[in-house]
Parts: structure tokens; sequence; C-alpha cells
């Protein structure tokens, strides 16, 4: 799936510090979605697709489960970045 209206970054954590502090990495895959939710690990195609319109649409309140079948209740976690504003 690719759009002009949407855009990403990687970031390698260990060449950039700071940033890595600021989004709380401590895995990666982490995927931080317009500063506001965040998943982590790797997720089936159609589960990033569902936890990603979650976000967006603001509808993505709770955390990434996946079952032991591979069934997934995906959304993605609002993002606390324990930084206040006048640290960014």
């Amino acid at each position: 799936m690719e759009s002009p209206r949407v855009t990403a970054d990687i970031v390698e954590a260990t060449e950039f510090p700071e940033l890595a502090r600021r989004y709380n990495v401590y895995a990666v895959p982490k995927i931080v979605i317009n500063d506001t939710h965040e998943f982590v690990g790797a997720l089936p195609e159609p589960h990033f697709i569902t936890a990603l319109a979650r976000a967006v649409t603001g509808d993505g309140a709770g955390s990434a489960e996946e079952t032991a079948e591979g069934a997934a209740e995906v959304e993605a976690t609002p993002l606390d970045s324990g930084l206040g504003d006048d640290d960014v």
C-alpha cells in the first residue's frame, strides 16, 4: 500500500539515543504514529493496517495482543513519552 499522504522515517536507535529516550525505545521494531500512538513488534500486515487505522481515527487506545492461534485484537497504545513540552 502506498500513498503520497503517508510518510515514514526510520531511525537507528543506537545512533540517535536522544530519540530512543524520547520515545522509550527498548525493543524493535517500534512504530510511533503522529507522536500519539505506538506499538512494538512485528505485526502481520493485516494487523498492522488495523492498528494504523485505529490510531489515525483515534480508536486505538489499548495494547497489541496476539493469541497463540494467531488471531489478534490489535490496538495502538497511546504514547506517553514522559517529557513535557519544554523537553521536546
